[in-house]
């Protein structure tokens, strides 16, 4: 299992193109299906766009990049239905308690 840690600001790449698209940024968790949905990346310099990539996208994720087949598998946050709320919502999940049903403390 991959930490959190080791993937923030890593480089996203794409392996058809082989250019950077952006950084990773931050993940977007649907909690109703309690599982990470999206990579939220972070493409352009300080006023550049978000960018969101599905986990099953998603080609691999190594030491020094996080790789995807396409560039197109990065799409605008705007053009992702249901993905914008989710990463608007705010719901912090990175850094709080986590229990599991049988109220174990991870």
């Amino acid at each position: 299992m991959v930490r959190w840690e080791q993937i923030k600001g890593l480089p996203v790449v794409s392996l058809v193109e082989g250019k950077e698209v952006g950084k990773v940024d931050s993940l977007v968790v649907d909690p109703d299906a309690k599982s990470v949905m999206w990579v939220r990346i972070h493409a352009g310099g300080l006023l550049g766009e978000r960018r969101l990539v599905p986990v099953s996208q998603i080609h691999a994720i190594g030491e020094h990049a996080v790789t995807i087949e396409r560039e197109s598998d990065a799409q605008l946050q705007t053009e992702v239905p249901g993905a914008e709320e989710l990463a608007k919502a705010k719901r912090p999940v990175l850094g709080n308690k986590v229990l599991t049903e049988t109220g174990q403390h991870l």
